[in-house]
């Protein structure tokens, strides 16, 4: 820790409790921060969505390739499934990764990432569109701990 304060003679009693409790005080606000938590992996229909490396696998287990806005869509979309979302909402996505694409553009990225989810039987189902409303990812979705 080092030296922190230094006292000289004489000393009176009371600036010295006062002065040892500011050093207390300084050494309890001087802490390890604490561990960040690991970005979250989410199932959902035997698909698996992991934050950490931006990696989409399908029910086989295969790598889908997405872009980022497809990712930054999915991801927004899966970490709050059941729930109607707006454009600006999606365009928003989660705080950790805003998107600089117009609200427009998100229709597009939408119809892309179901043409990917079609993989699967009912992928296309996954994302349903919500009419004057938004977008509502479908399936029940599981958050889990990385491999």
């Amino acid at each position: 820790m080092g030296v922190d304060d230094y006292i000289a003679k004489p000393f009176r009693p009371r600036e010295t409790a006062a002065r040892i409790r500011a050093a207390v005080r300084r050494r309890q606000a001087w802490r390890a921060p604490e561990p960040i938590a690991a970005p979250p992996v989410y199932q959902f229909s035997g698909w698996r969505l992991n934050v950490a490396t931006h990696e989409l696998f399908d029910p086989r287990g295969d790598s889908v390739n997405l872009s980022s806005a497809e990712f930054l869509v999915l991801w927004t979309l899966v970490a709050k499934p059941q729930q109607i979302l707006t454009r600006d909402q999606l365009q928003q996505g989660p705080p950790e990764a805003r998107s600089k694409a117009p609200p427009q553009q998100i229709n597009v990225t939408i119809s892309r990432l179901r043409s990917k989810l079609r993989r699967a039987e009912g992928g296309a189902q996954m994302v349903r569109t919500v009419r004057h409303a938004g977008y509502m990812f479908a399936p029940r979705v599981d958050r889990v701990h990385a491999d």
